[in-house]
């Protein structure tokens, strides 16, 4: 969709999120924004405080029409590795669960075979 000359032509998104924040009585999180204009037509950016990292948009941009590209409110989170969504962290430690299970069975077979080829006949 093409995106609009003005970010006044959109609502106010803070309100859009305000009545969401009401209908799923969600905790407020803490979040700073930076208005934005370039080539590209206008849009939001969402900035988290130092240490954390946005989860959900981080740019949301003003559409031709009066509408925003994204209205799902992101909230910041202070995850133990900076940067990476819990999600993502939760993939990353099936992926080590899996690998370690792979070389402990490798190193089963290994020593199982140098264990049968060591015994005296």
């Amino acid at each position: 969709m093409e995106k609009a000359k003005s970010i006044f032509e959109c609502p106010d998104i803070e309100e859009i999120w305000r009545e969401q924040i009401v209908f799923n009585e969600t905790i407020d999180s803490d979040y700073e924004f930076m208005l934005s204009r370039s080539e590209n037509g206008p849009y939001l950016h969402v900035m988290c405080p130092k240490g954390s990292h946005v989860i959900g948009p981080s740019v949301i941009t003003c559409l031709n029409g009066g509408i925003w590209s994204e209205i799902t409110k992101p909230t910041c989170s202070y995850s133990s590795l900076i940067g990476i969504p819990d999600s993502d962290l939760l993939l990353i430690g099936v992926f080590a669960s899996c690998s370690l299970i792979l070389v402990l069975g490798l190193a089963a077979i290994v020593a199982h075979i140098v264990c049968v080829k060591c015994r005296p006949e």
